[in-house]
């Protein structure tokens, strides 16, 4: 009787672990989503990096905060994961992540030199559409490649996924001409 009750206990917890992670909710934010104010989409690395990323380049100037305004699946808490890097001593570029108007209490860019995600700690999400913001905290190359809100702490892997609904089709061409820079949103 025992040995049944306790197969029937890890056959159970199992089960509610499989549950719970396939109703676990996810929110990617691209760099692409945000009206970048004074910080600029690189994409010049995507073919090392996987994905653009939003850079605060204001030659020690603080750039006006990156703004974009994210939906949500649900209400509740959410982990935060942000990819970013530190890209020399003395972690020039740091900036802060602004969710719903409350700053998180992480300042990102002080850690890894390497692309990664860093932990934001838990926003509790009490509306289904929430303003989000970077706020560059040193005007020297903040670098933000995308967050990713989950209901699960799992750290993401690598690049953000695919937005397959933003992909556009696949076009034969027999010249491509490819610029030099980065893009500008004023370039006409």
């Amino acid at each position: 009787m025992k040995k049944h009750f306790l197969a029937k206990v890890v056959v159970l917890s199992i089960a509610a672990s499989f549950f719970s992670l396939a109703d676990a909710a996810r929110v990617d934010v691209y760099p692409q989503s945000f009206d970048a104010g004074g910080w600029s989409l690189d994409a010049q690395f995507m073919d090392v990096m996987g994905s653009p990323y939003l850079l605060a380049h204001g030659l020690g100037v603080r750039v006006t905060d990156a703004k974009a305004r994210v939906k949500f699946p649900e209400k509740g808490t959410y982990r935060v994961w942000v990819r970013t890097r530190s890209w020399a001593d003395g972690n020039p570029g740091r900036f802060r992540v602004i969710v719903g108007g409350k700053p998180l209490a992480k300042v990102f860019g002080e850690g890894s030199r390497e692309w990664t995600w860093e932990d934001g700690g838990t926003v509790a999400v009490d509306s289904l559409s929430v303003n989000v913001a970077l706020e560059d905290l040193t005007g020297f190359d903040g670098r933000c490649a995308g967050i990713v809100f989950t209901t699960d702490s799992k750290r993401p892997e690598g690049a953000l996924k695919v937005d397959e609904a933003n992909v556009s089709e696949t076009v034969e061409a027999d010249l491509v001409v490819v610029g030099g820079g980065m893009p500008r949103a004023d370039a006409a």
